[in-house]
């Protein structure tokens, strides 16, 4: 899927034009920011795609410096999204763009900034949705303690690369795509994952088992999974310890996709 995130700073939108591109498969959108202010740009922006059947999911950029902000932000977060029903996930988003972390002297708080994170993350967990943490690169080595955010997805911004270099369920690869319907430039981003779906399994954000239509599978997909032909031999871009990343080449953005190395084994 791709992915653009948007926020007021992208202006009026116009989603039919967006929709019409084929560039977008999904929107995540700022909802919020500091502790605690809506985004301008947030009710319509999300009518808009409930409009055109536009899968959205939400992120709240994050200024607490202290336990009680926090604590106000995830509560305010929650309370301001809580009766939508997104097919994408919900993001603390933590950056440091204009700077005020580091005048507050916490940018380097490895400890505090990590706990923002994971308390928010478990707090949209408890409320019942898909939580993930959005950072670049050098937060996750210098800021954030990845091993403490383990259990949530990760939305990694690194831009102007061949590859995420580390797992993700989101990789925000430009900040200056160009989508018809945006007059600015905006943020794209490739998700690994098939958030729809899975956020539909699970009964979460606000999705009911008993609104989500049965499918027959045949035998082979029981066990094995949908499978294609591919046109040309994939390649393991990089590996951990339980996934892959497979892809047609490191240019190609589009091929590439996480693949558990327990099932992917079978057919290698």
């Amino acid at each position: 899927m791709k992915i653009i995130d948007i926020s007021k700073h992208n202006g009026i939108i116009d989603f039919d034009k967006v929709k019409a591109s084929g560039k977008v498969d999904g929107v995540m959108i700022r909802s919020s920011w500091g502790h605690f202010r809506e985004d301008e740009q947030f009710k319509r922006n999300v009518s808009e795609c409930e409009r055109l059947n536009i899968p959205y999911g939400f992120y709240h950029y994050s200024y607490a410096c202290n336990y009680s902000e926090m604590v106000e932000e995830a509560k305010e977060f929650i309370n301001l999204i809580k009766d939508y029903k997104p097919l994408l996930p919900l993001a603390i988003d933590m950056e440091d763009a204009d700077g005020y972390k580091a005048k507050m002297g916490t940018l380097n708080n490895i400890t505090l900034n990590t706990e923002i994170c994971r308390y928010t993350c478990a707090e949209l967990e408890k409320a019942g949705f898909y939580a993930m943490v959005y950072a670049n690169l050098d937060w996750t080595r210098t800021k954030l303690n990845m091993t403490m955010l383990a259990p949530y997805d990760l939305w990694l911004a690194r831009w102007n690369a061949n590859a995420p270099s580390r797992k993700c369920g989101m990789w925000q690869y430009t900040n200056s795509a160009s989508v018809n319907g945006i007059a600015s430039r905006v943020d794209m981003s490739k998700a690994y994952i098939d958030y729809p779906s899975l956020i539909k399994e699970h009964g979460l954000n606000g999705w009911k088992e008993s609104e989500i239509p049965e499918e027959e599978e045949n035998e082979f997909e029981k066990e094995w999974g949908h499978y294609v032909e591919c046109v040309k031999p994939l390649q393991i871009l990089w590996s951990d310890d339980t996934n892959y990343m497979i892809g047609f080449g490191a240019d190609d953005k589009d091929s590439s996709f996480i693949a558990n190395k327990k099932y992917f084994s079978k057919v290698i």
